[in-house]
């Protein structure tokens, strides 16, 4: 099988697990190890971490911290970059407008309404908000 189905899978495979819920009963990280070449690497390691266990800055620092280059340990740990996808109609440019005037918009509409609510409209009364 070629490494563009291998990698296909691996992103599937990704997807399947990002969406479903760290199970309460279990600890609360999981490590998936994949041993098919994708066009990336020779295989995957896939931590699955709940956010209880620290934010992704002080966790990937940890994991870091443990790991060490298998050719030559004195050199930093490196990863392969992310490869962009090739435009293939060249219109990209074009594609992004609708998405920069969405955000805008969004942004503005989201301002907008947090400043009514914080100064127009009351908070009911709780327990908390007496």
């Amino acid at each position: 099988m070629s490494q563009q189905f291998y990698d296909k899978c691996l992103q599937d495979y990704l997807s399947k697990l990002s969406a479903e819920e760290m199970p309460q009963s279990q600890p609360l990280w999981e490590v998936h190890i994949v041993k098919y070449p994708t066009s990336n690497a020779a295989g995957s390691v896939i931590f699955k971490l709940h956010h209880a266990l620290g934010d992704g800055f002080s966790l990937m620092g940890a994991l870091l911290s443990c790991l060490q280059r298998a050719d030559d340990p004195s050199r930093p740990l490196t990863f392969p970059s992310v490869r962009m996808r090739p435009d293939i109609n060249g219109s990209s440019i074009f594609k992004n407008v609708p998405k920069f005037f969405n955000t805008v918009f969004n942004t503005a509409s989201d301002f907008c309404w947090s400043m009514i609510k914080s100064s127009l409209i009351e908070d009911d009364k709780t327990p908390i908000r007496s």
